[in-house]
């Protein structure tokens, strides 16, 4: 299971290290680990902490569709963190690769 974001609507620019999948087929990898920048740490500055203090960071998702440091559309699957997200959402016990 993945959980991105879908569009580039961050508060912060994050540097990330991600592989390109195959909008197709999402177990396959089309690119090496790269570095790219994406919008995705959130820290909801008009709210000044009202509702809560938690900042949203790329450690929250596993992945985005666009890189903006390269100005490129697709799917990128984050390298460092998946096995954390994804236990966030699977039941117990559930095996997760991230080769």
């Amino acid at each position: 299971m993945w959980c991105l974001i879908i569009r580039p609507s961050g508060d912060e620019l994050e540097k990330i290290k991600v592989r390109k999948v195959n909008d197709l087929n999402r177990k396959e990898f089309i690119s090496p680990v790269i570095e790219i920048e994406a919008w995705t740490k959130f820290t909801f500055p008009g709210r000044k902490g009202k509702y809560s203090s938690f900042i949203w960071d790329y450690h929250c998702f596993s992945g985005l569709d666009f890189a903006a440091n390269l100005q490129e559309g697709g799917i990128f699957q984050f390298r460092t963190n998946l096995e954390r997200v994804g236990k966030m959402f699977l039941p117990k016990n559930t095996a997760i690769t991230t080769t």
